[in-house]
């Protein structure tokens, strides 16, 4: 839904260019290898196709172009040396963007009137998006969801579209006593870490996340959704969850009982006896009651 606003949006603004009489401006990343989303930056501007001078090119400006082209995040800009050589003009110099902004030509920047060549056409090199990864897991008994049996083996599953060359998935294992991690390299969409021999110390909440460089930086994708893996006959009996349950019912109970004994211990020193009353109750205690016997 984000990305048909996003697009509805772009069209409107062309469209009101167009008819204040402003030139369209569209761009495009020109790559040898035929990336979408890496390449020398392109404009069009005024029926025609140039180049972006890169002095004072960043990684904010970089940042524009790939979310102008759906191409996720900028992790490294280009120089032109890398390309070969383009034709037309170069249209912009210095251009100085914020990094929030939608479009390129929403951007400062200054008419390049011939200073810059086209070897110092900028460049950018985008990843889309890395997603979210998904996890699930199975084993060699039949037991209910989010069981298996102590000594059997299971496995437990990460996964995500797209992948890198490179890329890894990490597994974490989150248990009372600390965190335990296992890593994979993502020679497919998916890797399976295989657990052979269940035990008490398999039990707790399993986490995926996808790993991947680029250009000397490391970007990690968001968690996997928990998925919580119980031993049943593994010693302690008692899974993780159930232990978190009795231990919120006892601090409720322990709560409950302190506030009743601090209210009985406030009302006994509200309620003080009168005077009367302490002479009243010892006159009573010291009357002898006579019995006639016949």
């Amino acid at each position: 839904m984000e990305r048909i606003l996003l697009t509805a949006l772009l069209a409107g603004h062309a469209a009101i260019w167009n008819v204040l009489g402003f030139d369209e401006v569209r761009v495009r990343l020109g790559s040898v290898e035929g990336s979408r989303c890496s390449g020398r930056v392109e404009v069009f501007k005024g029926e025609r196709w140039g180049t972006v001078c890169s002095r004072g090119w960043d990684l904010r400006d970089a940042a524009v172009v790939c979310r102008e082209l759906d191409c996720g995040f900028a992790f490294s800009t280009q120089a032109g040396a890398l390309f070969s050589r383009s034709s037309g003009e170069v249209w912009w110099r210095n251009v100085r963007c914020s990094g929030d902004e939608f479009t390129l030509d929403l951007c400062e920047r200054t008419p390049n009137d011939k200073v810059c060549p086209h070897n110092e056409d900028a460049g950018v090199e985008c990843t889309v998006e890395i997603h979210t990864p998904q996890i699930w897991y199975n084993t060699s008994q039949m037991v209910r969801p989010g069981w298996v049996n102590r000594g059997q083996s299971f496995n437990v599953t990460c996964s995500t579209q797209p992948q890198y060359p490179g890329g890894s998935f990490q597994l974490r294992l989150i248990r009372p006593n600390g965190t335990v991690r296992h890593s994979l390299p993502a020679l497919a969409p998916f890797v399976t870490f295989s657990f052979s021999n269940a035990q008490a110390s398999n039990e707790g909440y399993y986490c995926c996340l996808y790993k991947v460089q680029f250009g000397g930086r490391t970007f990690v994708s968001r968690e996997s959704q928990p998925l919580a893996i119980n031993v049943r006959g593994a010693d302690p009996i008692l899974s993780p969850v159930v232990i978190s349950l009795l231990v919120s019912g006892l601090t409720f109970v322990t709560a409950t009982c302190a506030i009743l004994i601090v209210a009985k211990v406030y009302c006994k020193r509200v309620r003080k006896p009168t005077e009367l009353e302490r002479e009243s109750r010892t006159c009573v205690d010291n009357t002898y009651i006579a019995l006639t016997i016949k």
